[in-house]
């Protein structure tokens, strides 16, 4: 079994075309890539936590960032914020200004 699948493997026509620099760019691709999905990762915890502990200083504003973030009402108590969240198929909510920004007076 393990005879057949490395001589499928070396015989595949993925690996004739591909070459030691195209194989190094797909790997740093795949690794930035992985990158940004942590800090995006990160960033929107740091929010969704944020917005839970904020909710009885702030409620309309923490309201309108859980709403944005997906975050259904039922799962916006201080348990849930010490918890991960971990519904990676979450959909954002509708795009919004959460404040608008301050001008200095003229």
């Amino acid at each position: 079994m393990l005879r057949g699948q490395t001589s499928s493997t070396n015989y595949s026509p993925t690996w004739e075309k591909a070459s030691a620099k195209e194989v190094k760019e797909q790997l740093e691709k795949h690794a930035v890539q992985a990158h940004l999905d942590t800090v995006l990762h990160i960033a929107m915890e740091t929010l969704r936590v944020s917005g839970i502990i904020l909710q009885p200083v702030v409620p309309d504003l923490a309201d309108r960032l859980l709403t944005r973030l997906g975050i259904p009402k039922t799962e916006r108590t201080y348990a849930h914020a010490q918890t991960p969240y971990t519904d990676r198929h979450r959909s954002l909510g509708k795009k919004i200004v959460l404040y608008r920004k301050v001008e200095a007076p003229s």
